[in-house]
């Protein structure tokens, strides 16, 4: 009996993993590298109206994100506090050990 569903699919896409890795890193290069050319305008006196090269947006809310990749950067530390976190407070916490249930009492 063959399968040909969404399981063997999924298997044959778990041996490109070097492929989607790339496509990946290549998209948020890409997404930086746009970043350089579509950013936050800078703060203008009332009726002048700055433009950025491609199109007009919203102004800087801090004052980091006028700098191009600084919310990939910025998304990049959340993610390691977030890791870091979870793996030093709350994992001792809600973790249990791996013979919690099979334990006679």
């Amino acid at each position: 009996m063959e399968h040909n569903g969404l399981g063997d699919w999924l298997e044959g896409q778990r041996k490109k993993t070097g492929l989607w890795l790339t496509l990946l890193l290549v998209a948020l290069g890409l997404l930086v590298l746009a970043n350089v050319f579509v950013h936050p305008t800078a703060h203008e006196p009332a009726g002048h109206q700055a433009v950025s090269v491609f199109m007009e947006i919203d102004h800087p809310h801090f004052g980091y994100d006028v700098y191009p990749g600084f919310w990939a950067v910025f998304g990049f530390g959340v993610a390691v506090f977030m890791t870091v976190v979870l793996k030093k407070i709350a994992f001792p916490i809600l973790g249990r050990s791996e013979d919690m249930y099979d334990r006679d009492e």
